[in-house]
């Protein structure tokens, strides 16, 4: 019985409602952006039209979502330390 529900809980908690569904890596745009403090990101992809969708965290790594109306781009940021790690484009349900 207790391994039916370990399966269960690990079923649950990888369910396509609680996780993102990637479509590939991230345009190469952003990719100067790695390693910059949080602050100068929310600039830099403020002035580049993207919204900030919100964050979420996953084990100790925060996440941040970001959607460009314009270009229907969907992309999340891996943050640690306070700086970019990587972005990630993310399909575009996942931000509208």
């Amino acid at each position: 019985m207790k391994t039916s529900r370990r399966i269960l809980a690990a079923l649950v908690s990888f369910s396509p409602a609680s996780t993102p569904v990637f479509a590939g890596p991230a345009p190469g745009d952003l990719s100067g952006l790695r390693y910059q403090s949080l602050e100068r990101v929310n600039e830099q992809m403020n002035s580049r039209g993207f919204t900030d969708g919100g964050g979420y965290q996953q084990g100790e790594k925060p996440f941040t979502t970001w959607w460009n109306e314009r270009t229907r781009q969907c992309v999340q940021a891996v943050t640690r330390d306070g700086r970019i790690r990587r972005f990630e484009s993310l399909s575009e349900g996942n931000c509208t």
